[in-house]
């Protein structure tokens, strides 16, 4: 018998909504795209409730830690509100992590590597 844990959805349930979301975007070119450009504040978002989730913590409790509001951490997490750096930053601080931004050369339609022109600023 699984006993339920009050801050995770079971892995099933998980494994499944991830099934379904790829059958769509493998059905529908146009939703794969506009869900490529967001997949950068999914992942950012994804990680923080990963994180707070492990930790344990509640959103009042995280948003306590870092001297916010709850409803900031609802508002990020459900996707209403974009994340500034400086939240992400306080959040990992208060999850007891760092944060880490990486650029990733991104792959060329081709399956190549994309070769980028350098800093022209």
């Amino acid at each position: 018998m699984r006993v339920p844990n009050p801050v995770s959805r079971p892995v099933d349930e998980y494994e499944a909504e991830q099934r379904a979301r790829e059958l769509l975007l493998a059905e529908h070119p146009d939703i794969r795209e506009q869900y490529e450009s967001l997949r950068p504040r999914f992942e950012v978002v994804s990680a923080l409730i990963r994180a707070r989730k492990e930790a344990g913590l509640t959103q009042a409790q995280l948003a306590e830690r870092m001297g916010r509001r709850q409803s900031l951490i609802s508002a990020i997490e459900s996707g209403r509100r974009n994340p500034h750096f400086q939240t992400l930053a306080d959040a990992a601080r208060a999850l007891g992590y760092e944060l880490r931004v990486d650029f990733v050369r991104a792959p060329n339609p081709d399956g190549g590597a994309s070769r980028g022109g350098g800093d022209r600023s």
